[in-house]
């Protein structure tokens, strides 16, 4: 069995921790994460991303799915 360790973050908050540009990109605020003992997942539940600096908004990720 396989696991993978996460970071869950905060994205329920569209103020301070998800965003969605005009054209349909999503940023997250990876200053707020979510507290909770849930930090393992199976494989099955995983899906890869790849997180890049947002130039427009300083502190935030564009969330890029693979």
């Amino acid at each position: 069995m396989v696991l993978f360790c996460c970071k869950w973050f905060d994205v329920y908050d569209n103020i301070r921790g998800i965003k969605t540009d005009e054209y349909g990109f999503v940023s997250i605020n990876c200053k707020w994460q979510l507290k909770t003992t849930e930090q393992f997942i199976l494989v099955s539940q995983a899906n890869q991303a790849l997180y890049a600096n947002d130039n427009v908004n300083k502190g935030w990720h564009v969330v890029l799915k693979s």
